[in-house]
């Protein structure tokens, strides 16, 4: 059997199980929220799990495994307000809680009591970088400038975190000499300060001309090397200041740097929903959550941020039609590669998206030449991975027009590779169907010695064994096959072949019907054939 595509599928969400308290549930509402709650978040649609799970928290409210599973869900989300009755009682990573409630007490303007929870909080990684920012902006909010600065001081060894603290301090304040401090205290901390670019603008237009041409010959050097992240950034840069937007900052801020290596990626996630719970309009910080949701192979997750942005671009754009195409939405996905494609004829990346596209979307011909464009692009350059995939891409488009161009590119890119068994297999198992019975059964051969349990390779085996009038030696191999991928149409339908020609009429028969019937794998022409065999062996 042929691989028809080996490119990355995303890798399942799973969660540790979640269980039932030990005691009775109070009600079936209970009951079919916690269900419904598994089925959604099966799904990745964690909205609709959190939302089922608190109706169950409503009915049992101490059920605390669900509750720390729940606001694990809830931050990854990106939306923990449901959650907030229940803070006090979450026990499991206790970092996310506390500095949750922080939060919280921050925006209900109750500042004295978030300096005590800061005071009073469990010890968390991260805290050397968090806890400094938070007190610097509690003082802020209580107008205290001078208070605000000594606790910056505990992050001396921070100058640029130091430093655009201070320049958003400088802001709020109204204090133009602060502001030029951090600016120069900033330094040359290259691709984070294009983010800070409009604000730092902002800041300038507040204190005069002050070494604005060096800023913009900065940025302009910044521009040329990283254009389109630049760009990304600039659009989306900081450029106002409410008291809760400063401190969302903090938290954004830390998100982003992982806390020098000491978050996961989970609580980065975490520390980044809780600045959007503090400025749920912060576009950095969108962006952020939809690139840490793709680490965690989460498309559904990282598409909800993306439709919060209130700007598109090409960068963003891309992102987005990749994730569709994870959810298996690639006539969702194809609208945006096409109107992306206008403007960016040679990219790369974006020509491999948009032939997978029109290819999944069963437009061959178009797919074929995005592919026709694509392959001397990547040619010209040193990775071969891309290259043998679009050449295998290529071939199997040309496979029912052109069977001799078909085998020319799976030759191409199996001498990229010559000891990959799946590239042996393919090419392999198409020689045997273009009649090239004894090159095709040498590399099925090689294949199957290179990985011997491979249902698809057995598969090829016991075809070429057929192809070559051997049935008898084809059939331990398809029932092999069978054992392994039981799901495979074309695995049942080769095994029907081979029954039959053993004279094994009845088994044959059960075996067309079930492939017809799973259908996983066949081609239109092969449905075709499969009836054809049906109706012959019926008649």
């Amino acid at each position: 059997m042929g691989y028809l595509n080996d490119s990355p599928k995303p890798v399942p969400f799973e969660f540790s199980s979640l269980w039932f308290s030990k005691r009775q549930l109070p009600s079936k509402i209970a009951m079919d929220g916690y269900l419904s709650g598994n089925v959604a978040r099966a799904d990745q649609d964690l909205e609709h799990a959190i939302s089922a799970y608190l109706k169950v928290l409503e009915k049992d409210p101490e059920n605390l495994n669900l509750l720390n599973e729940t606001f694990l869900l809830a931050m990854i989300q990106g939306d923990f307000k449901g959650l907030i009755p229940y803070l006090n009682k979450i026990q499991n990573n206790r970092m996310l809680p506390d500095y949750a409630e922080i939060a919280v007490a921050y925006q209900n303007q109750e500042f004295e009591q978030a300096l005590q929870l800061l005071n009073t909080k469990h010890s968390h990684a991260g805290d050397s970088l968090l806890k400094p920012l938070i007190k610097a902006w509690i003082y802020a909010s209580q107008d205290n400038k001078e208070q605000a600065l000594d606790a910056l001081k505990e992050l001396s060894q921070k100058p640029f975190i130091v430093g655009y603290q201070k320049v958003l301090l400088g802001n709020h304040f109204k204090d133009t000499s602060l502001i030029q401090e951090g600016i120069n205290q900033m330094g040359d901390h290259d691709l984070p300060a294009v983010g800070y670019f409009p604000l730092l603008q902002k800041s300038i237009r507040i204190t005069g001309n002050w070494e604005r041409a060096a800023l913009n010959k900065k940025y302009q050097e910044l521009v040329l090397s990283y254009p389109a992240t630049a760009d990304l950034l600039v659009q989306v840069g900081q450029t106002d200041l409410t008291l809760q937007q400063g401190l969302a900052e903090s938290f954004y801020l830390v998100s982003a740097l992982g806390a020098e290596g000491q978050f996961t990626r989970e609580e980065s996630m975490a520390a980044n929903t809780i600045a959007l719970y503090l400025d749920p309009n912060k576009q950095l910080s969108l962006i952020w959550g939809a690139e840490l949701a793709e680490g965690l192979h989460l498309p559904k997750v990282a598409l909800s941020y993306y439709h919060r942005l209130n700007f598109h671009s090409a960068t963003l754009g891309f992102k987005e039609a990749a994730d569709l195409m994870l959810l298996g939405k690639n006539k969702d996905a194809l609208p945006l590669l096409e109107k992306l494609e206008k403007t960016n004829k040679t990219s790369i990346p974006l020509l491999t998206l948009l032939g997978q596209a029109y290819q999944e979307n069963d437009q061959p011909r178009k797919a074929l030449a995005i592919y026709n464009r694509l392959i001397p692009l990547l040619e010209a350059g040193p990775q071969n991975k891309p290259l043998i995939q679009a050449y295998v891409n290529r071939g199997i488009l040309y496979g029912p027009m052109d069977a001799n161009q078909m085998l020319l590119d799976l030759q191409r890119a199996q001498k990229l590779d010559p000891e990959n068994p799946l590239l042996l297999n393919d090419l392999g198992y198409h020689q045997l169907e273009s009649g090239l019975i004894e090159e095709g059964f040498d590399l099925i051969q090689q294949a199957h010695q290179k990985k011997p349990n491979d249902p698809y390779i057995l598969d090829s085996l016991a075809f070429g064994y057929f192809k070559k009038g051997q049935a008898n030696l084809a059939l331990p191999f398809a029932e092999h096959a069978l054992d392994l991928m039981p799901q495979s149409a074309l695995i049942n339908a080769h095994l029907g072949d081979i029954y039959a020609a053993l004279g094994r009429k009845r088994e044959s028969l059960f075996q067309y019907k079930k492939a017809l019937d799973l259908k996983t794998d066949l081609t239109d022409t092969l449905t075709q054939e499969l009836q054809g065999k049906l109706q012959e062996e019926t008649l």
